[in-house]
This record gives C-alpha cells, structure tokens and sequence, in this order.
C-alpha cells in the first residue's frame, strides 16, 4: 500500500516537475522579451538625436525618422509577442492550479484510506482489548511500524511538503 502511495506523489512530482520546466522556459522568454523593450527603448532616445547619423542625415533626410518608425514597429512586435507570453504564463497557471488541486485531494484521500486500512488491521486484531494477543492465542508485541514503513513515511511527507512549496 505505501509502494502505491509513494508511487502515486513520485508520479506527481514528476509532473510538477515538467511544469516547472515548462514555466521556467517561458519565463525565461519573457524575460528576453522584457530585456529587448528596454534596449529597443533605450535606442529610440538616441535616435531622436538627428545628429547622431552624421553626414547621412544630410544625404537622407528622412533616414532618422524611418529609424524611429522602424524602432517603434519592432517595440510594437516585441510587447505583443510579451503580451502573448504572459498570456500563456497565466493559462498554464490556471489551469497546473486546477490539476494540482484535483491530484493533491486524490492523493489525500488514497493516504487517508491508507491509514484507515492500516489502523483496521491493527484494531482487528486487538479486537479483544490487549495489545499482547493475537488470534489463537498467540503472544505478540504492540504493533510498530518497520524501519521500511517509517522511512516510507518519511519520504511522503517530505515528497508532500516539497510538492506542496512549488505548488504554492
């Protein structure tokens, strides 16, 4: 049961773990596209300066204005693809957000009927009150979890409390 568990949050991490991939890139977009806005902006104050273009300016008068028109063109393309980007950002937000939310009550619920089963079968055998007997009449210790299952614990809540972080 706690193989399917922990199968079950790895399986889950995976997943987070392609959509932080996936965010990172587009991030990681958009920020190009933010650096290019700034350096695009940047030019376009110098280029206002007729006499930065020298001799051509006085042999192609409108030279420095088609700059400009062409600077403003490309600022233009440039936070339109931006604008796009944060669009995907924020879709791929909504709807991780959503799936997310679905998969970490599966898990909740998978865990919880785990425990429960876990706990029956304890309170099964003690039906008769003693820790000390078993059926037929045999003599065992309290139940304890194994080292197997205490580690097993242990990494699904370190998987579930690492999940939940990047999640939120």
């Amino acid at each position: 049961m706690a193989d399917a568990l922990l199968g079950k949050y790895r399986s889950l991490y995976a997943k987070a773990r392609v959509v932080l991939e996936r965010w990172s890139a587009a991030q990681t977009r958009a920020t190009n596209l933010v650096d290019s806005v700034a350096s695009i902006y940047e030019r376009l104050a110098h280029l206002s300066e007729t006499s930065r273009y020298g001799p051509l300016a006085d042999s192609f008068p409108d030279l420095p204005a088609m700059t400009r028109d062409a600077q403003y063109a490309a600022l233009d393309r440039v936070l339109a693809a931006l604008e796009d980007e944060l669009e995907r950002l924020k879709e791929e937000t909504k709807t991780r957000e959503e799936a997310s939310a679905r998969e970490i009550r599966r898990l909740n619920v998978a865990l919880r009927g785990a425990m429960r089963a876990a706990e029956k079968s304890g309170t099964d055998d003690d039906a008769s009150g003693s820790d000390a007997e078993t059926r037929g009449g045999e003599k065992r210790a309290p139940s304890t979890p194994s080292a197997r299952e205490r580690r097993l614990e242990i990494e699904v809540s370190t998987l579930r409390r690492a999940l939940e972080r990047r999640l939120n």
